[in-house]
């Protein structure tokens, strides 16, 4: 079994950001895509995790802003590295997240080769960082429309925040999910909160841990979420969805989450 060092510099390898750590204001939908030139599907860098101590975390949310630094200067500031905490009661084994957005799998790759990447990951090694107690890693491509001329979130009230569903779909029901989704999706927009959308995700590649999908939504904050969610419009759409939803959904696990600051 690897030891939480190696897990750490893994996790570092798979998973880069962008810019030091950007206002919320500047936060990307979790499924819009991020550049309008893009090689291939949007792809999302994902972890699922437990620290080892709580110091140990903070030093490795520091390295993650170094490395947030490194990218930005290798030419991609449109793409953020976010950590995140469960908020409320826990679902599952995991309590925190961290993750990237990218344009494609070939900016990825780009930039996991650049020099000041590669540097910073250098300097990690020879610190010995060691905060990854347990964690599920995978990669995910969009299934979903990305927004079209979606506005950008205003910074909330207070952290912001993320609601994600892990789960597994019944045969040949990914489309019916994307349609349930954007239903939702207008009824959001109607509620008056048209920067904030559901996307689903389907794992590309090996797959690790029991949940090949993952669908979420990222909002500027709590009241925020809470808002639409008691919107009668909203209410209205999401009881409406509800048998067909759970005839496509075999099994899931649901966390909404607080987004955590970098820098240690």
């Amino acid at each position: 079994m690897n030891s939480p060092r190696a897990l750490l510099l893994t996790c570092l390898t798979l998973v880069a950001a962008c810019a030091a750590d950007a206002p919320e204001a500047e936060t990307p939908s979790v499924e819009t895509a991020v550049t309008a030139a893009q090689a291939g599907p949007t792809m999302l860098a994902l972890h699922r995790y437990n620290p080892t101590s709580a110091q140990a975390h903070r030093e490795f949310l520091g390295w993650l802003g170094e490395l947030n630094v490194a990218v930005a200067a290798a030419g991609h500031p449109e793409t953020q590295y976010r950590a995140w905490r469960v908020s409320g009661d826990q679902s599952g084994p995991y309590a925190y997240l961290f993750g990237s957005l990218w344009a494609d799998r070939a900016t990825y790759d780009a930039v996991h080769r650049s020099e000041g990447y590669l540097a910073v990951m250098a300097e990690v090694e020879s610190a010995a960082v060691e905060p990854i107690q347990e964690e599920v890693y995978n990669q995910y491509v969009l299934l979903s429309p990305p927004a079209d001329n979606a506005p950008a979130m205003a910074a909330g009230d207070g952290p912001t925040y993320a609601s994600v569903h892990f789960l597994n779909l019944a045969p040949d029901t990914e489309d019916d999910l994307v349609a349930l989704l954007e239903e939702l999706n207008e009824a959001v927009a109607a509620a008056g909160h048209a920067e904030t959308r559901y996307g689903l995700w389907r794992v590309e590649g090996e797959q690790s841990g029991d949940y090949r999908y993952m669908f979420g939504s990222l909002w500027a904050d709590r009241a925020a979420y809470d808002a639409v969610h008691a919107d009668p419009g909203y209410v209205q759409v999401q009881e409406a969805g509800a048998d067909e939803y759970a005839s496509l959904v075999t099994d899931e696990v649901y966390n909404r989450y607080e987004r955590v600051r970098l820098g240690g």
